[in-house]
């Protein structure tokens, strides 16, 4: 008996060099971030540049083209690359909100993306000494900063109105962890 496959080789070929391209460009790139932080690894320079190449190779091979842009922009995303990694992520997040509840939660999220893309904003201007895209990037962590003490004001307002106590949401968000906990040492029914 053999089993039929819905997708020819070449699918299956298309498919893995998409998923092969992921991880060398995300390597690549955490490294240039952390040299430029004054740590990062600067000997692996040539070794990551080099498996991007291969993965570059081998998407052209497969796909007749080289990537588009939005897929490495989703790659090099690191708030999906997060969510991938952490699949549970979504999740957690609906059970801080649900704890917490309230105002905050959301804006919180909005203004700590606002951060980290100025800042990156920030180190790639001071680079390449572009006043203005570095002006841009500081707007942008100000305003990230301004919203974050927004979303904590209104989170502790809404706690304060609600009585609840620092006390009381530590304890509900030990208590989310330990049935995570349990949930992921739970078997798993074949």
């Amino acid at each position: 008996m053999s089993i039929v496959s819905d997708q020819s080789e070449q699918d299956m070929r298309r498919r893995e060099t998409r998923e092969g391209l992921v991880w060398p460009p995300r390597d690549l790139t955490a490294n240039l971030l952390r040299i430029a932080k004054g740590s990062g690894s600067p000997l692996e320079l040539m070794k990551q540049l080099q498996d991007c190449l291969e993965a570059l190779r081998l998407y052209v091979e497969a796909h007749n083209a080289l990537p588009p842009m939005y897929e490495i922009h989703q790659i090099l995303d690191c708030d999906r690359a997060w969510d991938a990694r952490h699949p549970d992520s979504e999740e957690r997040r609906a059970d801080l909100k649900e704890l917490l509840g309230g105002p905050g939660n959301e804006e919180r999220e909005m203004a700590l993306r606002l951060i980290r893309s100025g800042a990156l904003q920030i180190v790639a201007s001071r680079l390449l000494k572009q006043v203005p895209q570095q002006s841009k990037g500081e707007h942008d962590v100000f305003d990230g900063i301004r919203m974050l003490r927004e979303a904590n004001a209104m989170s502790q307002a809404h706690r304060a109105k609600n009585k609840k106590s620092l006390e009381d949401v530590l304890a509900a968000m030990k208590e989310l962890d330990k049935r995570e906990r349990d949930r992921k040492r739970k078997p798993r029914k074949p």
